[in-house]
């Protein structure tokens, strides 16, 4: 809750997710129910919230099974990013530790089917991180961490399905540590960023017919680009190099897709999200 006159946050309600490691946390398209992504727990917590009195209702927590063929990172479930369909008929669970997305058809109320959940099984060791989706709500992109590759799926809007076309490389290090991803505001061009080994953000071309990607170029950052933002007019990237303190400011030629830096970075202590006022 915001005071109007001293203009300080104070909070105003608090429930346990009962999950190990929540790393991201999204509001229901029907803004009825949170939803985190427990990344140790190997699960998922769903959190009733009534915005009128602002109180939580009872925690369901949905665990997930299975493994990867990566030991040190798949040993286990790792949830770490949710989202819902354009057209919110379903709410998708990305899952680092078992190469797949957790698929949950909601039902009228817009809550998830908890019984109706089905795996979209993506390529061994790929470690699903973030997910996003074109202007359009055609294609959707995926960031895998630990292959460094973006998987294309395109979303089948009569049966709303999510199906994986293929996927392009885009840490030529083989660091394992692909991280963020988004797509410029006229849809033209997408951005991964990568750490570990050569890191920086890999630029590519999408093809406005059928949403398939082609590489564009690379341009080196500070060391790890945990997260990055394009400005609303897509102008400008800022990229959030958490071991270097600082937040590099990028211009962004709306042609070509290439990113130029400037002499405008911002110092900040451990950055990792940027995110603009919609």
């Amino acid at each position: 809750k915001k005071d109007s006159d001293s203009h300080d946050f104070a909070p105003v309600a608090t429930q346990l997710t009962g999950g190990a490691d929540p790393c991201h946390v999204i509001v229901a398209p029907n803004g009825k129910y949170i939803v985190t992504a427990n990344y140790s727990g190997g699960s998922i917590s769903i959190i009733p919230f009534d915005a009128s009195d602002r109180t939580f209702g009872e925690v369901t927590i949905m665990k997930f099974d299975g493994n990867g063929p990566i030991a040190h990172r798949q040993q286990s479930p790792h949830p770490h990013f949710i989202s819902f369909t354009p057209d919110n008929s379903a709410m998708v669970v990305d899952d680092l530790g078992t190469d797949c997305l957790h698929i949950f058809p909601l039902g009228a109320d817009g809550y998830p089917i908890m019984e109706d959940m089905y795996d979209v099984t993506l390529s061994p060791g790929a470690g699903p991180r973030h997910l996003i989706y074109d202007g359009r709500g055609e294609n959707a992109y995926i960031i895998n961490e630990l292959s460094g590759t973006v998987t294309h799926l395109r979303y089948n809007q009569e049966d709303k399905t999510l199906v994986p076309i293929g996927d392009i490389l885009a840490d030529y290090y083989n660091a394992g540590g692909s991280a963020d991803i988004h797509l410029s505001p006229d849809g033209r061009f997408l951005y991964v960023s990568n750490r570990l080994k050569g890191d920086g953000i890999m630029t590519f071309a999408v093809n406005e017919n059928d949403g398939s990607l082609s590489s564009a170029g690379f341009t080196s950052t500070g060391k790890h680009p945990r997260n990055f933002a394009i400005t609303p007019d897509g102008k400008w990237v800022l990229v959030a190099c958490r071991d270097e303190n600082v937040i590099e400011v990028f211009s962004r030629n709306a042609k070509d897709g290439s990113l130029s830096k400037t002499d405008h970075d911002i110092t900040c202590p451990k950055p990792v999200c940027i995110i603009f006022p919609q």
